[in-house]
């Protein structure tokens, strides 16, 4: 396998592939915390440690490719095209969510049931894990008005970062801090791209350089933790989760490059490309996984997280493809 296909860069996919896994697996693991009365340290710590760096990466990638659009075509014709690539997604999985909720919630548990009536306020409250998509808009709506100025809209958007740091918890609605604390990492992502860089660094040894910083990675973001430090991504945070997304960078080349790990890499490869198809269905396959844990007899965190996130993964990714050989994934705006 070659690092680029048809001019597609293929670590690109494959940290992508990575993060939508530790996406899953942050969610099966809140899961799991949310049936105990005290969740244990080290559950605790996992959710911290993923949250950290599994959608700072999705909205770095993003942020450089919203550039490489941008410099391709004019600002209007972009922003016509996030009617159909956010909008039609953000509106349409709002109804879906809320519909198959009702529908799961006689099967199963249902830790968050969407009532009919906040479909009404998506216009500011979004819906479960579609705040990624409600935040990736807003943040490329600043990159058209700035993308040719990416060191101001970077440097700004650190500024506020750093101002909502004192802001009292709660003085905020949790989906504007969301953007807030998300929008660095879209605009470094944005400022690479302009200055004609890769998305993802090649240096050589690169699995050991990615297992190395990853290594720090984790034993800062423990430091954090224990500190209690709060969210896992803030202000204070970033220099840490920065280091992370370098680390996985590091790894992604890595993975690539090793001819024994090539059926890794292209299953990593596939599922990035896969990624907000997965990221839209796992909240759907997820719900199912506690009536499936409970027939099994399984009470334990570890075997249920790993049970978790294979089923999150590989269900997503099933479902995804069965839609797509009956020819309607695009219909549900699932790629």
């Amino acid at each position: 396998m070659t690092s680029t296909h048809a001019g597609r860069d293929i670590s690109v996919d494959i940290i992508r592939g990575i993060a939508i896994i530790l996406v899953v697996l942050g969610h099966a693991n809140r899961g799991q915390m949310e049936t105990m009365a005290i969740a244990p340290a080290s559950l605790q710590f996992l959710d911290f440690v993923v949250y950290a760096v599994h959608m700072p990466v999705f909205f770095f990638v993003s942020g450089y490719f919203t550039f490489v659009s941008l410099s391709k075509r004019k600002e209007s014709i972009f922003l016509r095209s996030r009617i159909s690539n956010i909008v039609w997604p953000y509106c349409l999985w709002s109804v879906i969510y809320c519909f198959v909720g009702h529908v799961m919630s006689s099967l199963t548990q249902v830790h968050h049931m969407v009532a009919w009536r906040q479909i009404l306020l998506i216009g500011w409250q979004p819906i479960s894990v579609l705040w990624f998509l409600y935040a990736l808009f807003f943040m490329q709506i600043g990159a058209v008005l700035l993308w040719r100025r990416p060191v101001a809209i970077l440097a700004l958007s650190l500024v506020v970062d750093l101002a909502v740091a004192f802001v009292p918890s709660g003085m905020l609605p949790s989906i504007v801090v969301d953007i807030i604390v998300q929008a660095p990492f879209f605009y470094i992502g944005l400022l690479l791209a302009e200055r004609g860089l890769p998305a993802l660094p090649t240096v050589r040894q690169a699995g050991l350089w990615g297992t190395g910083i990853l290594a720090v990675y984790g034993g800062l973001a423990y430091a954090m933790f224990e500190a209690h430090v709060g969210r896992p991504v803030q202000f204070v945070m970033l220099p840490v989760a920065f280091l992370g997304l370098l680390g996985l960078a590091f790894l992604s080349r890595a993975i690539l490059r090793m001819h024994s790990l090539s059926f890794i890499a292209s299953g990593l490869a596939r599922l990035g490309q896969a990624s907000l198809a997965i990221y839209l269905l796992h909240i759907l396959v997820l719900a199912l996984v506690p009536r499936m844990l409970h027939q099994m007899h399984v009470n334990t965190a570890a075997p249920a997280l790993i049970c978790g996130t294979l089923v999150g993964v590989a269900g997503s990714y099933a479902l995804y493809l069965g839609l797509e050989k009956i020819r309607i994934a695009r219909f549900f705006a699932l790629r």
